[in-house]
Parts: C-alpha cells; sequence; structure tokens
C-alpha cells in the first residue's frame, strides 16, 4: 500500500519549520504560503489508495506542492526573507519521492 500517512508526516516536519521561520520573521507572505502548503496536505490526506483515481488526485497534489515549492523560492530572494533553501530542498525531494511511489 502507498505510504501516503509517511509522506504526509514528512511535508508537515517541513511545514513546522517553514511555521517557525515565519513566525521568527514576521513575514505575512510566508504565512500566507504556509497556509496553503496546509491545505495541501488537508488535500493529500483525504487520498485513500485503495479509491480509484487516486493516482490522479495524487499527481494533483504533487504539482501543487512543486508549485508552493517555486512560490517559496520566489520569496527567498525578498528582503527580510528568512534562509528557506533548506526546506525548500527538502519540499522539492520529498515531492519528487511521492511522485515516484510505487505503481501499485
Amino acid at each position: 500500500m502507498f505510504p501516503i500517512a509517511d509522506f504526509i508526516a514528512r511535508f508537515q516536519e517541513i511545514l513546522d519549520e517553514l511555521d517557525a521561520l515565519a513566525a521568527a520573521a514576521g513575514e505575512e507572505a510566508l504565512d500566507d504560503l504556509n497556509a496553503e502548503f496546509e491545505d495541501m496536505l488537508l488535500a493529500l490526506e483525504e487520498i485513500r489508495p485503495r479509491g480509484e483515481g487516486w493516482r490522479d488526485e495524487l499527481r494533483d497534489v504533487a504539482d501543487d506542492l512543486d508549485a508552493v515549492a517555486d512560490d517559496y523560492a520566489a520569496l527567498a530572494g525578498r528582503p527580510g526573507m528568512p534562509d528557506l533553501a533548506g526546506p525548500v530542498d527538502r519540499l522539492r525531494r520529498a515531492v519528487a519521492l511521492l511522485r515516484n511511489g510505487p505503481e501499485d
């Protein structure tokens, strides 16, 4: 069975780090992006690997997570923004693993 719970835990760790960075920096744009990330985790939690079409749902969430990683990278260059390189890199790697998961 596809380990969605493991991915959720991994993504949650990254989100927790990003939440801490946002709180320390007081950056509303980062808070807003973290809220989007959290919504994507909720969507991931709703996927049932035994149901029909779950792979399509998983691809959609992976696409959304890729887009949010791009948005974080774009924020990283702004003045006053904390260093986001580490969490963004981990997010991209986790999304790649999510995309390349087992096909059964």
